[in-house]
């Protein structure tokens, strides 16, 4: 055996026959390659042309899946990013609400904390009366405009960066109003509510890397500012 085929091949490890056909694929794919001792390496993606990064190798594993236009308005506005982090798992229907972990036993009861209805994402962001409340406050009048759920209302309200970023403030602080009921035992009234969203908006405005955006957000909040 050592003398017919050599000792190498016997100290090297055994390759699947799958294998072996990936290494000569391999090995006539590399045979035009050209080497160049003299000049420096340079490792670039062949999507973008630029030096490779993790999120390239990312984006090439997934560039097979479509992306929904729904999806991409959760990430473009100007709220800051754990407020796009709440927006996505409300979006997917993943939010902790007292349905879901009623669900998972996780809770007694799937109750709304704040009206006796089944509290799931739909209903809290939306159709309860205490969002509802709040939503109007600022002229939204989704039964109007037929929006009944999360879908919906990215798709009629978020038609640019300005109005997604309008939206994600008001339905962060409808959470963080839950939040502070269940919590906290804290009943915040209608009025402390809209002006921590505006707040808020001031806030954002100052994120935005197009100046005509944030002077759209700026003029939307002082429209809602008593004189």
């Amino acid at each position: 055996m050592v003398l017919t085929q050599g000792i190498h091949g016997l100290l090297q490890p055994r390759l699947s026959r799958v294998a072996q056909v990936e290494l000569t694929e391999l090995t006539t794919e590399l045979s035009s390659v050209v080497l160049c001792h003299d000049t420096p390496d340079k490792r670039v993606c062949r999507l973008t042309n630029k030096m490779l990064s993790n999120k390239d190798f990312y984006s090439n594993a997934f560039r097979h899946l479509h992306t929904q236009d729904l999806a991409a308005k959760v990430w473009r506005s100007a709220a800051p990013l754990k407020c796009k982090i709440f927006s996505w798992p409300a979006w997917k229907r993943r939010l902790p609400t007292n349905e879901r972990r009623f669900r998972h036993r996780l809770a007694d009861s799937g109750l709304c904390p704040s009206c006796p209805l089944e509290e799931d994402v739909d209903h809290l962001l939306l159709t309860c009366p205490r969002a509802r409340e709040i939503w109007q406050f600022f002229n939204f009048d989704l039964g109007a405009r037929g929006i009944a759920g999360f879908p919906a209302l990215f798709t009629n309200c978020c038609r640019n960066l300005e109005e997604t970023t309008v939206v994600t403030a008001i339905l962060w602080n409808i959470w963080k109003r839950r939040n502070s009921l269940v919590f906290n035992n804290q009943d915040e009234p209608l009025m402390m509510v809209t002006r921590r969203c505006l707040a808020d908006l001031r806030l954002w405005a100052h994120r935005c890397t197009v100046p005509t955006s944030a002077s759209m957000i700026t003029n939307w909040v002082f429209s809602f500012e008593p004189p």
